[in-house]
């Protein structure tokens, strides 16, 4: 058995000892990071909307896509629709995600050893950068695809260095190059957002074509077989994709695009710079966090109001913004002169994560702008990785002659992380869904109905999933309904009004912001208690501000 695992080892092939009892810490570092993640944020919207899909439809219609999510493709839809048979316990379902980031950051150091060979550090460092990028780590453990498709990137990945650095005649064995075609499939059929990765290998393999300025090497022909194979496979299903991409673009029409009076320098620079900037960097999107900037300065001034805390001291924001977005645009600089100096040692890895970076990037705005009304931030993971390998480079590159430097830019990443730390970093802020399904449990009631101020709000599904946690009888469908927005609210209350009395319903209404705002929800709350004619109490569930309207 020993010598079965030492075989299969990768690490045993690409590291010493030394270098494995590091490289071995540092993975340990980052599944705990994520276990504590996962065991201490809250399910968010998406991550419940993807229970529901797959838990109430059958494998054929998961396989069909005959459900109202056709944004993704039906591999991981399958896959959770028989494991949450098992059990529905949150942790639970974030497992699978969870042992495939074992798996994720086992071979983040065996791709950065095949780029470059000669830097001892870059491997580690790779590995650093990847163990507290937040955008990664919450990729790594949510109840979604994601991880499934990192993973095969990265296998993919191996095999593709494989064949470039093979000599100019060697045959690759054919079951390897039907494994890369399968991997390259699997991606695409993990995740839409696989497509930019594969597009990318399309336009390296073209560099790679005119810079040999030769097709008939066995290395172009591996290259070429394998990515052929991916592309008919891939075809396949090409029309089911287009057929889901108009679906989904249909659903998503009238939602905020980059088009609008900021224009396309909306996605680096102004609103979205911490979102975008938090998929692009590989250690974090914000330096400081403003927040916990203005209570520590709060300790010393005396400050005890929210809101007046935050006037008082908002100048300093433009302040930490302008600081944020320097450091991201230095840190984007380092990573790209990274993978220039990298042409030095090996070129061909660095045109391709030079592709990894740029295609995925240019590809995905341009998409965005003309076709599809909102940017998704997932199509920047391969950006990310793109960018984790680069400023790892750069920094394994030159530590030696700035090492105080680089020691504390590291030191700054680390603490940083932790500013931010548990977090699932693409949902801002983090509601407790769990504490208002729990307060929702103690009214008793057979039937619950949610309505929201907000006609944006996330509480439908999420509320729903952990409500299903505390109650096991509980039905979705025939014991819950949300209604969102003050006009839904007043058309819904005209119609069944009397309905609702007469099966002495509890009407809740859900808060979706606190804080300073607490103020203007509770005259809200007053005003529309008055004309219910019943009788009204106000609850603050740590970051959801809820009130129950009881007819009795």
């Amino acid at each position: 058995m020993k010598k079965f695992l030492r075989k299969i080892n990768l690490w045993n092939e690409y590291f010493d000892k030394r270098e494995q009892f590091w490289l071995l810490i540092l993975l340990v570092f980052g599944m705990a990071l994520r276990t504590i993640n996962a065991l201490y944020t809250q399910l968010w919207r998406d991550e419940a909307y993807i229970f529901f899909s797959s838990r109430n439809n059958s494998v054929l219609n998961l396989i069909l896509q005959k459900q109202w999510d056709t944004a993704h493709p039906p591999l991981y839809f399958i896959f959770l629709h028989f494991w949450q048979k098992i059990s529905v316990n949150p942790f639970f379902l974030r497992l699978p995600s969870l042992l495939l980031s074992a798996m994720i950051l086992y071979l983040i150091p065996v791709i950065a050893k095949k780029i470059d060979k000669k830097q001892r550090l870059f491997p580690l460092l790779v590995l650093f950068f990847y163990d507290i990028s937040q955008s990664q780590m919450s990729l790594n453990m949510v109840v979604r695809p994601y991880p499934f498709t990192i993973l095969f990137i990265l296998i993919s990945l191996y095999f593709l260095l494989d064949f470039i650095h093979g000599q100019k005649n060697q045959k690759q064995p054919i079951p390897k190059i039907i494994f890369f075609a399968l991997t390259n499939f699997f991606i695409f059929f993990s995740d839409y957002s696989g497509i930019w990765y594969l597009l990318s290998l399309g336009v390296f393999f073209i560099l790679i074509i005119v810079k040999s300025r030769s097709v008939k090497t066995n290395r172009i022909k591996n290259i070429f077989f394998g990515l052929f194979l991916s592309a008919i496979l891939c075809l396949t299903t090409l029309p089911l994709f287009l057929v889901n991409l108009n679906k989904s673009l249909a659903l998503e029409v009238g939602t905020k695009t980059l088009l609008d009076s900021k224009g396309f320098f909306n996605l680096f620079f102004t609103e979205n710079v911490n979102f975008f900037s938090g998929y692009l960097l590989p250690g974090f999107g914000r330096i400081i966090n403003s927040k916990k900037l203005i209570i520590l300065i709060d300790s010393f001034i005396n400050i005890t109001r929210f809101d007046v805390r935050i006037a008082s001291l908002s100048f300093l924001l433009p302040v930490i913004n302008f600081l944020n977005r320097g450091v991201a645009a230095f840190l984007v600089f380092c990573s790209l002169a990274g993978l220039y100096i990298l042409k030095k040692d090996n070129i061909k890895a660095s045109v391709l994560m030079f592709c990894l970076f740029m295609i995925p990037l240019v590809l995905s705005a341009m998409f965005t702008v003309f076709y599809y009304p909102i940017f998704l931030g997932r199509n920047l993971f391969v950006v990310n990785l793109a960018v984790t390998f680069g400023l790892g480079y750069f920094v394994a590159r030159y530590f030696e002659r700035f090492k105080i430097f680089f020691t504390g830019l590291l030191l700054l990443m680390f603490i940083s992380f932790f500013a931010y730390f548990p977090r699932v970093n693409f949902v801002d802020p983090p509601y407790d869904w769990q504490g208002l399904a729990e307060f929702l449990s103690t009214s008793n009631r057979i039937n619950i109905f949610l309505f929201s101020r907000d006609p944006k709000s996330d509480f439908d599904q999420t509320t729903a999933f952990y409500f299903l946690n505390i109650n096991t009888k509980f039905s979705r469908k025939q014991h819950i309904r949300f209604i969102s927005g003050l006009s839904n609210l007043s058309r819904y209350l005209k119609v069944n009004k009397s309905f609702i009395q007469a099966k002495q319903i509890d009407l809740f209404f859900v808060e979706t912001k606190v804080g300073k705002y607490s103020t203007s929800a509770s005259v809200f709350y007053k005003k529309l208690s008055s004309e219910l004619n019943c009788r009204l109490t106000v609850y603050n569930l740590r970051e959801l501000f809820v009130a129950s309207c009881p007819f009795n």
